[in-house]
């Protein structure tokens, strides 16, 4: 038998209290073990959101990580390898380098790209956007964001 306790309220329904930075929040479910995913997954959100603030990189430092970490140069070609640095010099740096990753926003991405199309550049763009994208996703899967 699990050690999760909850209370049933009058109307039925079973109520979890959680304290989080002094203020409760309550989870609320007709099912006890429903109840119990919904505790679980906040209590796993919580850390997982502890570790983000932990982030200490920024965008430029973390883009040259990923850079000698996973452009492969056994897999890819010089050319491919350049393409990927320029992006990363040209127009990640300038534009979001500057921002922590954990404070990165979809705006700022887009005004990238926004600006990038205001001076015409057009082949480029996809592609800084894609390193973006793949960042980002490494940067998710080494737990250093959250998907959200």
């Amino acid at each position: 038998m699990s050690k999760f306790k909850y209370t049933i309220r009058a109307d039925g329904r079973l109520v979890k209290k959680v304290t989080i930075n002094k203020e409760p929040v309550y989870l609320y479910s007709y099912d006890a073990k429903d109840l119990e995913a919904q505790y679980i997954k906040l209590k796993n959100d919580i850390n997982e959101g502890e570790k983000n603030k932990n982030n200490p990189y920024t965008m430029s430092q973390y883009s040259d990580i990923w850079y000698d970490n996973y452009v492969d140069p056994t897999k890819l070609d010089n050319a491919t390898k350049k393409m990927y640095s320029d992006c990363i010099r040209l127009y990640i740096k300038p534009e979001i380098g500057h921002i922590k990753m954990k404070y990165l926003t979809d705006l700022d991405i887009t005004k990238m790209i926004n600006t990038m199309t205001a001076k015409g550049i057009t082949r480029r763009r996809e592609v800084t956007l894609q390193v973006v994208r793949q960042i980002i996703n490494k940067a998710i899967a080494n737990k250093l964001l959250t998907y959200n």
